[in-house]
């Protein structure tokens, strides 16, 4: 097989150190986030339909919302939904993990012995250098060429109002993906636990919030059933009151594992 260089060889993504070393995030919502932030480029923010984004990560459009719900939870970006459209606008967040990596980094490992001598470059340039590894027509890239309308968003429509179908498919999505129990269509028989998930909907109609707890549930070791017990949570026990959702969300349950 032939060997390449593939330094600036070829059009893609931009991953930065900082977001790559994080354990708290999954690969695939760091690749979710690189391909955001290609989409934004000098603007600053995007709006690519989710089934655009799955194609281009190569996973279902129901990875993507939980990529995308990682990446609310972690506030590293966040959202609104565009009227009329129906899908998301997201905007990117200053986090302090961006503070760990100095500019250097977008310079070659085998470089970095010749920098001991010069000053930092400033981050004014980095946009320069990168661009021209990933060209401004790719960063700049929507999905259609055609001149939208601005739209104005829907008053934090993207941090609220979640309805009860909603707080289905996510959980179905997030958790029950994850082996936790399914949630099944609710039909007329079944209107308990519809109104227990409206109620707790009001008590708390951020989504930020919801991202928080159902990542939560798969991730902590009891909450997925490796307890003594086998115990799994469910979005019944979830919403049963008041309080259940409250300690899942201010981390009551992570790293318990009896």
């Amino acid at each position: 097989m032939k060997r390449i260089n593939p330094y600036k060889l070829f059009v893609g993504c931009f991953l930065p150190n900082w977001l790559v070393r994080r354990k708290e995030l999954s690969h695939g919502a760091k690749l979710c986030y690189a391909r955001l932030a290609q989409y934004g480029g000098e603007q600053g923010d995007c709006h690519p339909h989710q089934d655009t984004l799955a194609t281009e990560l190569g996973v279902h459009a129901r990875q993507v919302r939980r990529y995308v719900a990682e990446l609310v939870t972690s506030h590293l970006i966040d959202t609104d939904v565009l009227q009329y459209q129906g899908n998301n606008r997201y905007y990117f967040l200053w986090h302090p993990w961006m503070e760990i990596d100095p500019p250097q980094d977008i310079y070659d490992l085998s470089e970095r012995s010749d920098m001991s001598s010069q000053d930092p470059p400033d981050r004014s340039d980095m946009t320069s250098q990168i661009g021209q590894i990933c060209p401004p027509e790719e960063n700049h890239r929507r999905e259609s060429k055609k001149k939208r309308h601005t739209l104005s968003p829907k008053p934090h429509k993207p941090v609220s109002a979640m309805s009860v179908d909603e707080c289905i498919e996510s959980w179905n999505e997030i958790c029950a993906s994850e082996g936790l129990p399914e949630v099944t269509p609710i039909g007329a028989r079944n209107q308990t636990l519809r109104k227990k998930i409206q109620s707790r909907l009001r008590e708390h109609p951020d989504i930020e919030f919801w991202g928080t707890v159902m990542n939560t549930c798969w991730k902590s070791p009891f909450l997925r059933g490796d307890g003594e017990r086998g115990w799994k949570v469910t979005l019944r026990w979830l919403v049963e009151n008041d309080h259940n959702a409250l300690k899942v969300y201010e981390g009551h349950y992570n790293g318990k594992s009896q």
